[in-house]
């Protein structure tokens, strides 16, 4: 496995550790891999899609929280060896 570094922006560290202590996710790192793997594609897809475009300048900066209906969740585990 090789090592790249992620920086993550201090004030988006508490939502990481949110999502970490909901889920069972022990590492940033795990975290990362989790998101991209899971969710990757669907972020490039709905980047391309043409109601859903953002410009470059709204991506570097801060994004609006979306609002969605809540749904039912499945209990997760984390995924071993990563």
């Amino acid at each position: 496995m090789t090592q790249t570094r992620i920086v993550l922006e201090t004030k988006h560290r508490p939502k990481a550790e949110e999502i970490m202590e909901e889920t069972g996710i022990s590492t940033l790192s795990q975290l990362f891999s989790i998101l991209l793997v899971c969710y990757g594609d669907h972020l490039v897809s709905s980047m391309k899609s043409p109601t859903v475009q953002m410009p470059i300048a709204l991506a570097s900066s801060d994004l609006p929280k979306l609002q969605s209906k809540p749904t039912q969740t499945k209990q997760f585990s984390p995924l071993g060896g990563i």
